[in-house]
């Protein structure tokens, strides 16, 4: 199974670009639409001779379609007369940036009597979040959380949405942070309402960042907020559990003294689901995204606040670093690590070892006929790997 999928060089690149870049409506309607630009001590042709530079690609702001010219580094501070042409044919009117900032994303729009400022598209004083839904959330929020801090960014679940981006062809939510957070370092939660509006709410690990002012790209998956342009880690392993405690229902919930995610969620955790292993015995089981931090794991029987009582067990050594699958024998006085299971095949794993043809599944294991944009497992020749489409 692959490890690690990289996102597309589309996505990476359209990232990269984002570090300063002027933004144009072409409401004129050329056909061949080019940016020039002159001016600074001595004359500069910021993106070479006439008629300039073509998009690097277009950006989508609450439905209105923007090209996107990427601004060279190493000229801050020089004038830029731009002139917007139809390829050296018909132009609008000069429109003149007295001091150009390669940091800066400037948005325009042009019109038959000259290109004018797009006044709705306002730079933010403060971070600007830009998330990849590939989990699918129905109204997306970002919750940020701070020893010493109360809710810095509004109480739970945080800021929704202020819309949609299209960057090359990859749709990113946009969040805004206050400037009052700039500087600090926040753990982010990305939330949503699940696969439908009146589903649960759901969420992912936390997601540590120290903010400056400043766009930011992620990419939302099961495995957590992952910086565009990095390897996401795709391969689960499971931990199974010999349940002898006599619970109806039974949890496991695991905190890392090294600050990393609650990685089976909020307590109580997980609901642990039955796996039936060769020898006849049946496991509980959940799975989680490989990680080289070490977990302290806490069996409980899903009970919350005066609930709880001393329905869970904590066992001193009980602890799993998610490299590889591992078990517990859990009762209700002790916790002991004993053979991983081998399981009967079913699902995915049934198909693999024969077929020659590429299958592909959802993340929940349903075989997908036709699938389109987003995160699926495909089977092919006895491998299996995660693949973005």
């Amino acid at each position: 199974m692959k490890k690690l999928l990289l996102l597309s060089a589309c996505a990476v690149a359209a990232v990269a670009a984002n570090a300063g870049s002027i933004y144009v409506n072409n409401e004129v309607g050329y056909s061949d639409p080019h940016l020039y630009s002159w001016g600074g001590e001595p004359n500069f042709e910021l993106f070479a001779g006439w008629p300039g530079a073509t998009a690097a690609g277009t950006q989508t702001v609450d439905g209105v379609e923007y090209l996107k010219f990427d601004v060279p580094a190493g000229h801050d501070g020089i004038v830029c007369n731009l002139i917007f042409n139809n390829n050296a044919g018909d132009q609008v009117e000069d429109y003149t940036i007295e001091s150009l900032s390669s940091s800066k994303d400037y948005y325009l729009t042009a019109t038959a009597t000259g290109l004018v400022e797009a006044g709705a598209i306002a730079p933010a004083d403060g971070a600007t979040i830009y998330v990849d839904n590939q989990v699918g959330y129905v109204n997306p929020a970002l919750y940020a959380w701070a020893d010493g801090l109360s809710d810095p960014i509004g109480g739970w679940p945080g800021v929704y949405s202020e819309g949609t981006v299209t960057e090359d062809g990859v749709e990113y939510y946009k969040f805004v942070l206050p400037a009052s957070v700039t500087g600090q370092t926040l753990n982010l939660i990305y939330s949503g309402d699940g696969a439908s509006e009146d589903a649960a709410r759901v969420q992912l690990a936390d997601y540590s960042l120290a903010i400056e002012a400043k766009d930011y790209y992620f990419v939302a998956t099961e495995a957590g907020l992952t910086p565009v342009g990095t390897p996401i880690e795709t391969e689960k392993v499971a931990l199974y559990t010999l349940d002898k405690t006599g619970w109806d229902e039974i949890y496991v919930y695991a905190y890392c003294a090294e600050g990393g995610p609650e990685i089976f969620g909020g307590w109580p955790g997980t609901k642990l689901t039955d796996v039936q292993a060769k020898d006849g015995q049946t496991y509980k089981t959940a799975e989680v995204y490989k990680t080289d931090k070490e977990y302290v794991l806490i069996w409980n029987n899903g009970k919350v606040g005066e609930e709880a009582g001393e329905a869970k067990v904590e066992v001193e050594g009980a602890v799993w670093t998610p490299t590889a699958p591992i078990a517990y024998e859990v009762t209700l006085d002790s916790a002991t690590e004993i053979a991983v299971p081998e399981l009967e095949q079913s699902g995915v794993a049934a198909i693999e070892a024969g077929n020659e043809e590429a299958v592909y599944f959802n993340l929940q294991g349903v075989k997908v006929a036709n699938p389109e944009k987003g995160l699926f497992i495909k089977v092919c020749a006895g491998k299996s790997s995660k693949v973005v489409l």
